[in-house]
């Protein structure tokens, strides 16, 4: 059996991902919405950062009259939806200011290669770590299947379980092959 190691290149992306950056018109115009519908609605407020993960774009507000409950700012779920035409726009409370988040979901998910998660986890890479992917402020999340041998992978169709059973079992001998 003759066996080639892969090339990196099949394994990693080589473009840069943009991802943790307002780089898209889109963010821009999603933001400026953002600002009008709430000066509209008298909640002043200011977007300290936008996190840009593989499926939305998380704008963290900042609120500057406290006296806005945050029921008030969740009401708006609905008419930001048909402001910016998007199915499902989530508003929850910050977990870095008195404020909250708006996460906006993309049209089209950004792709992150398994060879990309694991060129970022590499450092503290065990043996039997596995990759995941990326949390929402877009740091790697990996699990050691050594400390946790039983695993249920449960979700709706097309989010990904097939796709994370295969990363858990691609993993496993990308440290004994020297792929990273």
């Amino acid at each position: 059996m003759n066996y080639k190691k892969p090339i990196k290149s099949q394994i990693f992306n080589v473009q840069t991902l943009n991802i943790g950056e307002i780089t898209t018109e889109q963010d821009t115009l999603n933001l400026q919405t953002l600002d009008r519908i709430f000066i509209n609605k008298d909640i002043a407020c200011e977007c300290n950062r936008v996190i840009r993960t593989a499926s939305c774009s998380i704008y963290d507000f900042e609120l500057f009259n406290y006296n806005i409950t945050f029921e008030k700012v969740k009401k708006l779920e609905k008419t930001l939806q048909m402001f910016l035409r998007k199915d499902s726009i989530v508003i929850d409370p910050s977990k870095t200011c008195a404020g909250f988040t708006v996460s906006i979901p993309h049209d089209e998910r950004i792709l992150i290669p398994l060879g990309n998660c694991m060129d970022m986890v590499k450092d503290n890479f065990k043996p039997f770590s596995v990759p995941l992917g990326l949390d929402e402020e877009n740091k790697p999340v990996s699990l050691d299947i050594a400390k946790a041998p039983h695993v249920l992978i449960c979700g709706a169709t097309g989010s990904g379980k097939s796709v994370c059973v295969n990363s858990i079992i691609s993993s496993i001998p990308f440290k004994s092959l020297n792929l990273l």
